[in-house]
């Protein structure tokens, strides 16, 4: 549990005790970099010069055999991770930048957010909260791919994209946001506080307006690609049109108490959603 990795080397030794045949030459403590975690499971490369090691926290990491023998030293040996490492549970949120070949992802259990390159297929930036009883609920990332909006209890924060982690912006006052959404120009931020929407200018971050119509919890939204027109769905299916920039409401379908999951705009009135019925999904 503590990350401990020894090892044996095989000996000539032909006794009946099956004990004498491995001598202990060193034990090490293996961790990941920047924090370490408890080793689950290990195994050796077919030549017998590297080792794959994979930790309690979901990561995967890749060291030399030779790192790990007597004569490498003393001290802590850290590994590489692969992809420059994974989230630990589930994901709970996700989006994608248009200008740059980023995603950010938002980790359930333990709040941590990733920043991705999918054409690198490496995490460039691993970013994770101070305070674990406040631990960041949404995410959204600007299609420009420059700065990230995260949902915490109390607050909104902006947080600008560096090269080697996140900076803080600005935040202000909006309790108990759970869904995020920039527009697809980027001028726009939605954010979901349970029956109602409030759209925020990008630039200045001042509400702008606030979409009301629901009797229930939003649990998916998006815009049209031209940022015409938004759709918004609550937990019994009800689906509205809006126009987010008068707020007024353009057209409402009735839900059927279906399950939504999520959903996305290609034309200026159409939209797709993801539904579930029983056990039926579509």
């Amino acid at each position: 549990s503590e990350g401990v990795v020894a090892v044996w080397e095989k000996t000539d030794f032909q006794g009946e005790d099956p004990e004498d045949a491995y001598r202990f030459g060193r034990a090490s403590c293996v961790s990941r970099n920047p924090s370490g975690a408890a080793v689950v499971g290990l195994d050796l490369s077919s030549m017998e010069e590297g080792v794959i090691i994979c930790f309690k926290s979901g990561d995967i990491g890749t060291l030399s055999l030779p790192s790990l023998m007597p004569n490498a030293g003393v001290g802590d040996v850290f590994c590489n991770l692969l992809s420059g490492g994974f989230h630990g549970g589930a994901i709970r949120g996700l989006d994608i930048a248009v200008h740059r070949s980023l995603f950010v992802s938002l980790g359930k259990r333990d709040g941590i957010v990733r920043v991705w390159n999918y054409v690198s297929k490496r995490c460039e930036i691993r970013w994770e909260p101070k305070d674990k009883a406040d631990m960041p609920m949404a995410v959204a990332l600007h299609p420009f791919g420059f700065f990230v909006a995260l949902a915490f209890a109390e607050k909104l924060r902006i947080f600008y994209i560096l090269a080697k982690g996140l900076r803080p912006v600005t935040e202000f006052s909006v309790r108990a946001v759970k869904l995020l959404k920039f527009s697809d120009g980027g001028h726009l931020l939605a954010a979901a506080q349970g029956r109602f929407v409030h759209l925020f200018n990008a630039a200045t971050f001042r509400k702008s307006v606030t979409l009301q119509g629901h009797n229930h919890s939003i649990v998916a939204m998006c815009f049209n690609p031209e940022d015409t027109c938004m759709w918004t769905c609550d937990s019994t299916g009800h689906l509205c049109q809006w126009d987010p920039l008068s707020g007024d409401e353009l057209s409402h379908l009735n839900g059927d108490k279906s399950e939504m999951w999520t959903m996305a705009s290609g034309h200026v009135s159409q939209a797709c959603c993801s539904i579930s019925r029983g056990k039926q999904h579509y």
